[in-house]
Formats: C-alpha cells, sequence, structure tokens
C-alpha cells in the first residue's frame, strides 16, 4: 500500500502541509492550479508521494468566502449519454464544501 492509500498518513500529511501554509502562505501560491507543485509540496512538507493521476487542489486564500461555496469539482462524465438525467449526471460531482473526516 502507497501511504498516500493510508487514511491516518493522508490525514498527518494534509494538517502538515495546512500548518507550513499557514505560516508560510506565499508556498501555496505556487501551488494553485498547479498539481506538480501541490505533489511536490507534499513531498517536502507533509513527507508523502501522491500517485500519479491523483490529484491535490489547492485554492488561493479567500475561496471558502465566496457566495455559493465557490468552486465545485467535477469529473467528466463517462458511460452517460447527453440525455442523462440529473441524478446519474450528479455523480460526477466530486466535491463542493465542507468534507473532511477527521
Amino acid at each position: 500500500m502507497n501511504d498516500w492509500e493510508d487514511e491516518d498518513k493522508k490525514t498527518e500529511a494534509v494538517y502538515k502541509v495546512l500548518k507550513h501554509l499557514a505560516e508560510h502562505p506565499q508556498d501555496g501560491a505556487p501551488c494553485v492550479g498547479n498539481d506538480p507543485a501541490a505533489h511536490d509540496l507534499f513531498r517536502r512538507i507533509g513527507g508523502i508521494s501522491i500517485p500519479p493521476g491523483q490529484r491535490v487542489i489547492i485554492f488561493a486564500s479567500g475561496e471558502k468566502k465566496l457566495n455559493h461555496r465557490g468552486s465545485v469539482i467535477l469529473e467528466i462524465p463517462f458511460g452517460v449519454s447527453d440525455t442523462a438525467d440529473d441524478n446519474q449526471l450528479k455523480t460526477f460531482v466530486l466535491g463542493n464544501y465542507p468534507y473532511w473526516p477527521h
């Protein structure tokens, strides 16, 4: 098992990165919209490698305060047609705040 798949190790890495960004917010700016930079931040600060194809999405400060929860994370739909109903399509909405299990 990769450490990224271990929920406890992943959670620990997330909090290490958040603590670092709280003290050094300028280190987060290059990671906004930049997966390779976010992966590198997690490797250097979080002590964890993110497998290829996995995502870390870092938003600029202030995202949480935007009306209607700001951003949404979508997966490109597959296995459905353009006549799919809303219930089928909503399975491709991966995130729209807030959820963190710990």
